[in-house]
């Protein structure tokens, strides 16, 4: 085949600004020597857990290919069953979160199958009609972890999670038709792509790729792709997935889902706790009265019945206590405020104590970047966040270690956002002209190397 002349392939992927990595993951990702984790193994694969290669045709819908595969991949090697069959509707994900021609992004994908799930291929196949099963979510992720370097990649697959991912393409990627380790050696960009990685080998300096083009594209649908080539984990992200393992037949207890919310304890009457949710609980068949407990979180009573050999399926969204939270500065200073996640906000509001006309909203928050609010003198200052409906919750700020804060919330009851943010107070001691270069910021920033 001539080079360039390949069968034209859709692709799919829109390219947010939350795939791309940040200046901290780019500083962290170079300090890693070696690009592998130490006791991570220099090859593995989940070849042996993976599903039939698909086709996503004459559509842009990568992610919920990419996606799907990723999910039933890690799902079926923590099941530990190689013969299980597994086979995600596409057509299900791919329903309102993108358009054939358009495409989608990797955050929608993944928040819908955090929050909403997906049913069966049988249940909406992908070029078939939409069944009645389709109201039946069956298959929900627990989370979507954010993958940025070679490093982190490799230890999630050597720990049986697939890698959700993102590439560039050039044309000649279309026309990848053996074994051989791609790297673009010609051809226009195409757009962006969306794939699941399924293994690598450090000897091939190559990642296993899981392609949605049918069997007849690369090595029977698979490519070995070249680490560092693509903006693969250099200029992009990915997702590893958590996902709780099936039950085996003739189990009798309880796996209780808690969304965005993983292990709280499952408290009885007597206050014995039971065990934790996201996990399947043995127990015997009869009536229960529980409560699920978890630091941080408002009590969760709960009421359900076990069937003998059966597993009784539960998903609870538990919410977080989220009273006042004052923060004293103890001298004067600058505070800096840093997103560890995807922030979804409208805004973040900073309120001085008593001064509610001077609030000092910042417009949603890239990843990972700082921010400075201004120099203030001693005192209290309160915060409250305001979410994409409108809705306004007070943040809880504890102390952890010497002038820094982490918040973490799940807010379900405003659309189950994920929130998490990093105040640190810088003292007036280094002089706020030189506080950017500073060796506080630079380690607040995650930035190696000595400060000015």
């Amino acid at each position: 085949m001539e080079k360039g002349k390949g069968k034209i392939r859709k692709l799919g992927l829109i390219i947010s600004e939350e795939i791309k990595r940040t200046d901290a993951e780019d500083a962290n990702d170079k300090s890693i020597k070696g690009h592998r984790f130490m006791a991570t193994p220099a090859t593995f694969s989940l070849k042996d857990y993976d599903t039939p290669i698909k086709d996503q045709g004459d559509c842009g819908s990568c992610v919920a290919f990419g996606s799907c595969a990723t999910f039933e991949v890690t799902k079926k090697f923590f099941d530990q069953n190689k013969t299980e069959l597994i086979d995600l509707s596409e057509a299900d994900l791919f329903d309102g979160i993108g358009t054939c021609s358009a495409g989608s992004t990797l955050e929608k994908a993944d928040s819908k199958l955090q929050n909403t799930g997906v049913c069966t291929e049988a249940c909406w196949p992908y070029n078939g009609s939409k069944q009645a099963c389709a109201a039946t979510k069956s298959f929900k992720i627990l989370a979507a972890n954010r993958i940025s370097s070679d490093a982190a990649a490799k230890a999630a697959i050597a720990a049986g999670h697939a890698v959700q991912f993102a590439m560039d393409v050039n044309t000649d990627y279309f026309d990848v038709d053996s074994d051989k380790v791609y790297s673009p050696e010609y051809g226009d960009y195409a757009g962006g792509h969306c794939q699941s990685i399924i293994g690598y080998d450090d000897s091939m300096g190559a990642w296993l790729v899981k392609n949605s083009w049918g069997p007849t594209w690369g090595f029977k649908g698979y490519a070995w792709v070249a680490y560092g080539v693509c903006g693969i984990f250099r200029d992009y992200v990915g997702y590893s997935y958590d996902v709780t393992s099936t039950p085996p037949v003739g189990t009798t207890g309880v796996n209780i889902t808690t969304t965005g919310t993983q292990k709280a304890n499952i408290v009885d009457g007597t206050g014995a706790t039971l065990g934790q949710t996201d996990e399947v609980v043995p127990l015997a068949a009869g009536s229960y009265n529980v409560t699920l407990k978890k630091a941080g979180y408002q009590d969760y009573p709960l009421q359900f019945t076990v069937t003998d050999k059966q597993v009784t399926m539960l998903t609870v969204t538990m919410v977080p206590l989220a009273p006042l939270g004052d923060i004293a500065l103890p001298s004067d200073g600058v505070l800096m405020v840093m997103s560890i996640m995807g922030t979804k906000t409208g805004a973040l509001i900073i309120q001085e104590k008593g001064y509610p006309e001077l609030d000092v909203p910042l417009k949603t928050l890239p990843n990972y970047k700082s921010r400075s609010l201004g120099n203030f003198a001693a005192g209290d200052l309160t915060f409250k966040l305001t979410d994409t409906k409108g809705m306004h919750h007070n943040i809880i700020a504890k102390s952890s270690g010497e002038n820094l804060w982490l918040v973490w919330m799940r807010l379900g009851t405003s659309g189950a956002y994920n929130y998490a943010f990093q105040f640190k107070f810088i003292p007036d001691t280094e002089g706020i002209d030189n506080l950017m270069t500073s060796e506080t910021m630079l380690n607040f920033l995650g930035i190696p190397g000595e400060g000015k």
